[in-house]
C-alpha cells in the first residue's frame, strides 16, 4: 500500500530534501505543506480532500500540529552532526555568538559542548511568544550573532542581529521518513491482524 505524507517545511530546503529521500522510496507519495507555527496548520488544509497517513515536521510546529491534527504527526530532530555545522560556521566567523533555540536542541548542544570542551552562551525559549524577548537580550549583552531557527530569523534583523540557520540535513530528515513508514506498517499489520480475527468470528 502507499503511503500519503505531508511534510510542512520550514525553509525551502527542507522541502528539496524530503522530496529527494522520498524519491527513493517507491510507497511514498509526498506532498508539501510551507510555514510554521500557526501558518502550518493553515498551509495543511490546502489539500482538504487528501487524507493523509502521515506528517512530517520539526520543533515546536510539530508539537503544534500534534495538538490540533488527528494525523500522526512525526518530528524531525536537530541532530548532533546538525548542531556540529552550524557551530563550525559560527566559528569560521571569529565573532561571539549565542544560541537560542529549544530545550530539547539546546540540550544537544550543551551535550556537544560539553563534549568538545567548548564555552556555549545558550537561550531556550519555551514558546514562540519568548523569542523576540531573548533576542533583545542577546543583542543587549553585546552579541551580533545568535544560532537559531526561523522565527528567530525572521525577528532578528530589526534587533541588529545577524542569524545562523539551524537546518535539517539530509540524514535528520531521511530518519524522520524511516520512522514514518515504520509506523504506517505497524498500522497496516495491526488492521490485517484485526481483519483476520474478524474473519475468523464471522466463521
Amino acid at each position: 500500500n502507499k503511503i500519503c505524507i505531508l511534510t510542512v517545511a520550514p525553509y525551502p530546503e527542507f522541502g528539496e530534501l524530503a522530496e529527494g529521500v522520498a524519491r527513493q522510496y517507491p510507497q511514498i507519495d509526498m506532498y508539501l505543506a510551507p510555514g510554521i507555527y500557526q501558518s502550518a496548520i493553515e498551509y495543511t488544509q490546502i489539500y482538504p480532500s487528501k487524507k493523509f497517513d502521515v506528517i512530517i515536521s520539526r520543533s515546536f510546529t510539530a508539537d503544534l500540529l500534534r495538538s490540533s491534527s488527528i494525523t500522526p504527526v512525526i518530528g524531525v530532530e536537530v541532530s548532533a552532526y546538525d548542531v556540529l555545522r552550524t557551530l563550525q560556521l559560527a566559528n569560521s566567523l571569529r565573532q561571539p555568538f549565542a544560541v537560542l533555540s529549544t530545550p530539547p536542541v539546546i540540550e544537544t548542544y550543551r551535550r556537544l559542548a560539553e563534549l568538545l570542551g567548548l564555552s556555549l552562551h545558550l537561550y531556550t525559549f519555551y514558546h514562540v511568544s519568548q523569542v523576540e524577548g531573548l533576542l533583545r537580550e542577546i543583542k543587549e549583552k553585546g552579541f551580533d550573532y545568535v544560532i537559531a531557527g526561523i522565527v528567530a530569523e525572521n525577528l532578528a534583523p530589526p534587533i541588529g542581529l545577524k542569524t545562523i540557520r539551524i537546518t535539517s540535513s539530509r540524514e535528520s530528515i531521511q530518519s524522520a521518513i524511516q520512522q514514518a513508514l515504520a509506523f504506517h506498517q505497524c498500522v497496516e499489520n495491526v488492521r490485517q491482524t484485526d481483519g483476520l480475527y474478524q474473519t475468523f468470528l464471522d466463521h
